[in-house]
């Protein structure tokens, strides 16, 4: 059973009504469902600061449960991201997948190019999370430039060029390279929007 934060028994008036001062955490869980509402907590942090810059024992309290809770599901703040990074992955694999199979074969990179950088430029904390599990797991960077590659593959004057998986390795260098940018603030909004046009318009 998770451990809720709870006030005393004595605090509480005769009534059984919440003491005065005293109130459900904001997205406090449900019962049962508390790894959930961890990640949950986690990852609406990361999308309001733009970056991970939280502890467990805040992603404890906003959720709702003492801070020794957390650790019966993520036995540390890497755990957690890592976990997080994965279901980002699965996301970001997803929109590429529809956007690489279900576009014009003929703009098919460069549609799967502009899904790429605009999933980094709305979600940029959840990418900079996604990129240093890039370093940590290869797993992750093989996988996307698979699904690169069904796009280049879908593009014959593209796919002619060289082969469809050094080109898929190479466009893969060039949307993370820019979307780390991006997220980064090195390059603002227009800078950034103008180069990501140019980068689909050179894979056509």
């Amino acid at each position: 059973m998770e451990e809720h934060l709870s006030a005393p028994t004595a605090n509480r008036p005769p009534n059984g009504a919440a003491p005065v001062g005293l109130t459900k955490p904001k997205g406090s869980y449900r019962h049962g469902d508390l790894r959930n509402a961890l990640i949950v907590t986690a990852k609406e942090l990361t999308l309001q600061r733009g970056d991970t810059d939280f502890t467990l024992r805040e992603i404890a309290g906003r959720t709702g449960v003492r801070h020794a809770a957390v650790y019966r599901h993520f036995e540390s703040k890497g755990a957690l991201l890592s976990e997080i990074a994965r279901l980002v992955f699965e996301q970001l694999a997803g929109e590429l997948e529809t956007a690489a199979k279900n576009g014009e074969a003929p703009a098919a990179v460069a549609a799967v190019s502009r899904r790429y950088m605009a999933f980094a430029v709305e979600r940029p904390g959840e990418y900079r999370m996604l990129a240093r599990a890039f370093e940590t797991e290869p797993g992750y960077a093989a996988a996307l430039c698979k699904l690169l590659r069904i796009a280049i593959e879908r593009a014959p004057a593209v796919r002619a060029k060289s082969p469809a998986d050094v080109q898929a390795r190479l466009l893969f260098a060039q949307l993370h390279g820019l979307a780390t940018l991006r997220v980064s603030d090195v390059y603002g909004a227009e800078d950034g929007q103008a180069c990501a046009d140019a980068l689909a318009a050179l894979w056509r």
